[in-house]
């Protein structure tokens, strides 16, 4: 989701190191904040291993001749781009990824709720997590595609 793919301040390593020892956590956080920009190369789950999950997902799935249906990363709200610049541009990056992943193979279906959306605050609660409104979206969403197959 939009957290996995969110451009980081610090890599695994460094976050691993960090997260253990507060008082450390509490001198070198800011320092990170104020001195070092997000990366995408820092996100949680880099393009090459989300293609790679994927794909590794869709094919035990194609073995078993079961469909898979993906809902693409929620776009970003205006918080979280305040936040965090390049989650925009990363969110597209991934869902793209999706997209191109998932035309490899005729049992994956992709998902969009969001795509008639054109405020998306409206559906959000905060940076990343959808509000009341959003999750009809989402259950509309799929609801539709299992009437549809059931």
């Amino acid at each position: 989701g939009v957290v996995d793919c969110a451009p980081r301040y610090m890599n695994r390593i460094e976050r691993s190191f960090i997260r253990p020892l507060p008082a450390i956590k509490i001198i070198y956080k800011p320092l990170f904040r104020r001195y070092r920009l997000r990366r995408p190369r820092r996100s949680y789950v880099s393009p090459a291993e989300f293609r790679e999950n994927l794909t590794d997902y869709y094919q035990r799935a194609a073995t078993l001749g079961t469909d898979v249906y993906s809902i693409v990363v929620a776009p970003p709200s205006s918080l979280f781009i305040e936040a965090n610049p390049k989650i925009e541009q990363e969110v597209l990056r991934y869902n793209e990824i999706y997209r191109t992943v998932a035309d490899q193979y005729d049992h994956v279906y992709i998902l969009d709720p969001y795509e008639q959306i054109s405020n998306v605050n409206s559906i959000m609660i905060d940076h990343e997590h959808p509000n009341d409104h959003g999750h009809d979206l989402i259950h509309e969403s799929v609801s539709s595609v299992l009437s549809d197959i059931c």
